[in-house]
């Protein structure tokens, strides 16, 4: 079976029992603190190793989330690992958030600038992009010294450079023609 498929599966499962379970928010919440855990190299590690057993994983899944996330979260692990699905674990909680947003109408936007910018920029990215895209805006901003200034910002998969770095790499590219 497709990966993707695999993954889209278990997260629309795991997506409709909160929204049926009018939990959505606390569910949400876990999911983000499960993405984050699954960016740990060893949990990665732990995830995919074919020498620990199910039931190793089962008890680790129980031990740590037990108490820490909504008991549906720890069955769904549970039921992950007995399925043999931990593996896709970060790919289900990335599906999981684009459920979600697309619920809310939030489109995710990704803005990348040369240094920290001020509260009151990011405020008024925020106003403008929701203008245009009509939609309600998440906005996660990095920090990248190589652009040298301006900005990237990424839409989907629609990007609009308007970073120095690029600027300067066209300039070049017309002084050699």
């Amino acid at each position: 079976m497709n990966d993707s498929k695999i993954s889209v599966r278990y997260a629309k499962a795991l997506f409709n029992l909160a929204v049926e379970k009018e939990i959505l928010e606390p569910i949400k919440s876990d999911v983000e603190l499960l993405l984050e855990i699954c960016k740990i190299e060893a949990f990665k590690e732990f995830l995919h190793s074919p020498i620990i057993p199910i039931s190793k994983k089962q008890q680790v899944f129980k031990g740590v989330f037990t108490g820490s996330v909504n008991q549906y979260v720890v069955d769904f692990l549970l039921l992950l690992a007995k399925s043999r699905r931990e593996v896709f674990l970060e790919i289900i909680t990335l599906d999981f958030l684009k459920f979600y947003r697309d619920l809310l109408g939030i489109t995710e936007v990704e803005l990348t600038t040369a240094s920290q910018i001020s509260e009151k920029s990011k405020e008024q990215f925020i106003e403008m992009l929701t203008v245009l895209l009509k939609s309600k805006i998440d906005i996660k901003h990095k920090i990248n010294e190589s652009i040298i200034g301006g900005f990237v910002l990424r839409i989907d998969d629609k990007q609009i450079d308007a970073s120095v770095k690029t600027q300067l790499q066209d300039f070049k590219k017309e002084l050699v023609k």
